[in-house]
């Protein structure tokens, strides 16, 4: 049964540990959890994992740990920490709190939630906190008295006790998806300095953003503000040297993990007066001084630690995303006797290889992988540090990694079917599906056009695994989308007039989506085609191709694609005179249009645009993309047509910058936001598909087309996983290949222009 301490319902980001003695451990012994939260075990002290993977409303996934590794024989105490945010968020569901948990052995059960002590973990984890960002929950504070981590070593506990109650059953299912890998990696001390404290912190727009019912605690109620504190540090002093280990009053240390990681930060430290050590983060250094900007992601980048005299040993509970870390004393002097980080990625992202004879792509395919690992841990998440949200349109892109690096699509199971748990999504519209998803979006906000990306990505997942079950569970949903759209078509059949954030791309583009967004139809038409060919609804195809005719009749202005209409007062419907760039590529792609059909445009768009148009400034008139979806569907389209020596050049002007200095890829084409995007790990698929050559991987049929592509690469090798063993593809430029495959495949020819995943 589950259970959960007597609180009085007061669990607005309550942190309890849950303890219990075995006086023996078999050497089968298996913890087995789920929450509604997040949790953290352990086994006399020692880490044992994090979860749990995520589910949809009113659904639980049991996570299973081997105990005996670490036991060390007889009585072993295992500890659960719980963390309930009972807030709304894009992260996780907002759901009462319970922990079930239990020890099993040899089908009998040792220890169940019942037998567990639960333990107030506050006031040493500081509950009343300002929230971390307006997407996730709340920073975290420690105030460590010593011992106060005993609770999960001593034999015996009898401090802050809390009755348990039995709270109400619930749904469990699988975890579904491989455990992280929890690798611990330390951090080089590079650079120290000095700073003060100013007399007012600057206000900060996300401060106090979070809408009432949101989940948050009034100014007036909280414990410690970091944020204040972060925003009031002002670096008067940096130096490039390596500084000694104690942190003096009014300084700092900046650390280095050589590269951007997401995980838990760890931290042991020595102090002689009491004091307060901050430490601030981030994936870049920036600013005139080059130090650590925790505001640069517009979230509190903070994680505050008031220290007793003596040593301690402090490890977030949260994950962060980091390649800096900056440490500053405040009071008194800090002795830094570790720094480290454990990791939370993906186990099996390092299956997949790619060597050439340019550095800079073997550096860009390591970027892509290392945004995957950290992105895919349970869901898709768009980023693992200001939001880890599960968002639509990017875990399309996603979706074809995860085949390429681990040759399985779990997690892209676990993130469809989350979608098919609940009956309803709770406070959205009839008919819609939550943008990013398992989360709690404030008052019903959706993306309706992003749900679009959502049918697209069913018909490729089916087509990687064959998955008919989970395609026909889904049937329901998708009926109800396309009924919730046949609402908003005007008489040409064109959507018009969406309601709530119509999103097209993060550029002038989004701010050109009413009344009737072409971008937006040509999506549509695509989805309809995509829903009509899973579901065999002739009816769905039918539609896409009337709406095909329209958009190319209204939008098409015989040189570019405008992006909207407006209705006017008499009316009538006024197509707009406003370009952009990513208009262009949502018709190639989403085949509104072909290199055939419109010749000038395609060469236009081919040899004048890309990454190079910032210097040659070639048709200012019609307003740049950026990263997410233009700068990635630009690709696609010359991919699909054959462009392999454009990709080789642009390739290197979209990805290089971002792999060399975060050694992640970003959602942005500049650093204003997250350097470490799940959806831009989409690189690794292109160095495979045109720069290695391999075109095409059919995990159901057990083939592979490959061609040695026309670029100047000289030489390149790669080895994908499949559940029958690895492909490995070589060549050298004029000495011939080898493509060597596992037992039961075959090679197929290369499609003629037809080489995109769908």
């Amino acid at each position: 049964m589950p259970h959960w301490p007597d609180t009085g319902g007061d669990d607005l980001n309550r942190r309890i540990g849950f303890r219990v003695v075995l006086d023996e451990v078999p050497a089968d012994a298996v913890l087995r959890v789920a929450t509604s939260g997040l949790y953290r075990a352990t086994v006399d002290g020692k880490f044992l994992g994090h979860g749990p993977a995520r589910a949809g409303h009113g659904h639980f996934r049991i996570d299973e740990w081997p105990i005996k590794p670490l036991s060390e024989g007889g009585p072993t105490v295992i500890g659960i920490e719980v963390g309930a945010s009972v807030a709304r968020s894009y992260y996780m569901v907002k759901q009462p709190p319970f922990l079930q948990a239990e020890v099993v052995s040899g089908g009998k059960v040792l220890a169940t939630t019942r037998a567990f002590q639960a333990i107030d973990l506050h006031p040493a984890v500081v509950r009343k906190v300002p929230r971390y960002s307006y997407q996730r929950t709340f920073i975290e504070v420690f105030r460590p008295a010593p011992g106060w981590q005993a609770w999960r070593t001593k034999r015996k506990w009898d401090s802050g006790v809390l009755a348990l109650k039995e709270t109400p059953v619930v749904p469990l299912t699988a975890r579904g998806v491989p455990y992280p890998e929890f690798k611990v990696i330390d951090s080089k001390v590079v650079a120290g300095g000095r700073f003060e404290l100013l007399g007012k912190a600057p206000k900060r727009r996300y401060y106090g953003f979070h809408p009432s019912g949101f989940g948050d605690f009034p100014d007036a109620e909280l414990e410690a503000r970091p944020d204040h504190l972060m925003s009031s540090l002002k670096t008067t002093e940096l130096k490039e040297e390596t500084p000694d280990t104690a942190i003096e009053a009014g300084g700092f240390h900046l650390h280095d993990f050589g590269v951007n990681l997401s995980g838990f930060i760890g931290l042991r430290l020595r102090v002689e007066k009491p004091t307060r050590l901050l430490a601030t983060f981030d994936e870049l250094r920036s600013g005139p001084l080059k130090d650590v900007d925790p505001h640069r992601m517009q979230c509190v980048n903070a994680v505050q630690i008031d220290l007793s005299v003596g040593t301690h040993e402090i490890e977030t509970f949260e994950p962060y995303t980091l390649r800096y870390l900056q440490l500053h004393a405040l009071d008194a002097a800090v002795t830094v006797e570790r720094s480290y980080l454990r990791e939370l990625s993906h186990p099996h992202a390092d299956r997949a290889t790619f060597a050439s004879s340019d550095p800079r792509f073997d550096a860009i395919f390591e970027a892509a992988r290392e945004t995957f690992r950290q992105n895919a841990t349970d869901i898709y998440m768009d980023c693992p540090s200001r939001e880890r949200a599960g968002w639509l349109c990017d875990s399309f892109f996603t979706g074809r990694v995860e085949a390429d690096l681990t040759g399985a699509s779990a997690v892209e199971r676990n993130f469809l079917e989350n979608y098919a748990q609940p009956e309803t999504f709770p406070g959205l519209v009839p008919g819609m599906l939550p943008m990013c998803y398992p989360s709690d979006p404030y008052q019903g906000n959706y993306i309706p056009n992003w749900s679009l990306w959502f049918l697209l990505e069913l018909e490729e997942y089916l087509a990687r695994t064959g998955d008919r079950e989970l395609i026909d569970l889904l049937r329901p949903k998708v009926d109800a989308l396309l009924k919730f759209f046949a609402g908003y078509e005007n008489s040409d059949g064109l959507l018009e007039k969406l309601d709530e954030w119509v999103f097209v791309e993060w550029s002038k583009a989004n701010e050109l989506v009413q009344d009737v967004n072409y971008p937006t139809n040509m999506l549509y038409a695509a989805a309809l085609n995509a829903a009509s060919r899973v579901y065999r609804n002739e009816t769905w195809a039918t539609k896409a191709a009337s709406l095909r005719e329209k958009i190319n009749e209204q939008s098409f202005d015989g040189t570019f694609y405008r992006d909207h209409a407006k209705r006017l007062p008499d009316g009538s419907l006024e197509v707009r005179p406003e370009r952009t760039e990513v208009c262009q590529y949502y018709a190639f792609f989403f085949d509104t249009t072909t290199p055939e059909a419109r010749p000038e445009l395609w060469k236009t768009l081919v040899d004048e645009f890309g990454p190079s148009r910032r210097e040659s400034k070639a048709h200012p008139e019609i307003f740049p993309c950026n990263q997410l979806p233009g700068n990635v569907l630009r690709i696609e389209i010359l991919s699909r047509y054959g462009e392999a020596a454009r990709i080789h050049d642009e390739a290197i002007g979209y990805w290089l910058m971002m792999a060399e200095t975060t050694g992640t890829l970003w959602e942005h084409d500049k650093p204003q936001a997250s350097c470490n995007h799940g959806f831009a790990s989409h690189a690794a698929v292109v160095l495979r598909r045109d720069i290695l050559g391999l075109r095409q991987i059919d995990h159901r049929a057990k083939t592979v087309a490959f061609m040695i592509p026309e670029h100047p690469l000289e030489r390149c090798r790669g080895s994908f996983p499949t559940a029958d063993g690895d492909i490995v593809v070589e060549w050298t430029r004029g000495g011939g290949s080898k493509l060597s495959l596992p037992k039961g495949w075959k090679a197929v020819d290369v499609p003629v222009a037809a080489a995109d995943e769908r």
